[in-house]
């Protein structure tokens, strides 16, 4: 019962989170476990639009009867890659944790690299609702998809930009959606509550953790397709 209220309260009450995840050393494992599962589902329920739509708009330099020929190898890359999303998921927290453990150093704040990741294993669960609501949007639409770039559903700033904006500037202001937005904020907040600092040094030393998100949301902007 703990761990499922420290995974709902984070959303809304971080110190109440906090309060309920603090020095349980496995407590990261259910949000982990949660976020792993989803993952999984969503990319076993998109992959086939995807196979539909690649067909649709083959790569340059490709035509659709070699990719049909092709189709087995890609259907049995993309299970194995989603069967293996839960790792890079655990992965990714595991870097961030890293990340802000170096910022903690510098800030001398004392903290250790398994509190930090519980932590930001449940801070994760708030922009993780990212992700669902993209999945929800495609399932919505996904008889109307016509590109694999809708695939990936816009929430945030870049929206407002006009056509021919830099792919740095659509995927720097992109990454700030309600989410994104929501998320730096109960991480501030429940780092604060966590390592018994002012709200001020919380938000500089988590900080590295959103910027290192940006950067990934730029360099994987210069592969999509677009």
């Amino acid at each position: 019962m703990n761990a499922i209220l420290a995974m709902l309260n984070i959303y809304i009450d971080p110190k109440a989170s906090v309060d309920r995840f603090a020095g349980r050393k496995l407590a990261w494992i259910w949000p982990v476990l949660v976020m792993g599962v989803v993952t999984v589902v969503i990319s076993l329920n998109t992959s086939p639009i995807a196979m539909r739509l690649l067909l649709q708009n083959p790569p340059e330099g490709t035509n659709v009867q070699q990719l049909q020929q092709r189709m087995g190898l890609i259907e049995t890359i993309n299970k194995v890659a989603a069967f293996g999303s839960p790792l890079i998921v655990a992965g990714m927290i595991a870097l961030s944790a890293l990340v802000l453990l170096g910022a903690c150093a510098v800030m001398d704040v004392k903290a250790k690299f398994g509190e930090l990741f519980c932590l930001l294993s449940h801070c994760s669960l708030v922009s993780f609702l990212q992700a669902v609501a993209g999945f929800a949007v495609i399932m919505l639409r996904r008889d109307d998809l016509q590109s694999l770039k809708e695939l990936q559903p816009s929430f945030g700033l870049d929206l407002l930009l006009p056509e021919g904006t830099s792919k740095i500037l659509q995927a720097s202001l992109g990454y700030f959606s309600i989410f994104t937005v929501w998320y730096i904020i109960i991480l501030g907040l429940a780092f604060a509550y966590l390592m018994k600092v002012p709200k001020s040094k919380a938000y500089s030393a988590t900080a590295p953790v959103w910027i290192l998100g940006m950067i990934f949301a730029v360099v994987f902007s210069f592969f999509r397709q677009t």
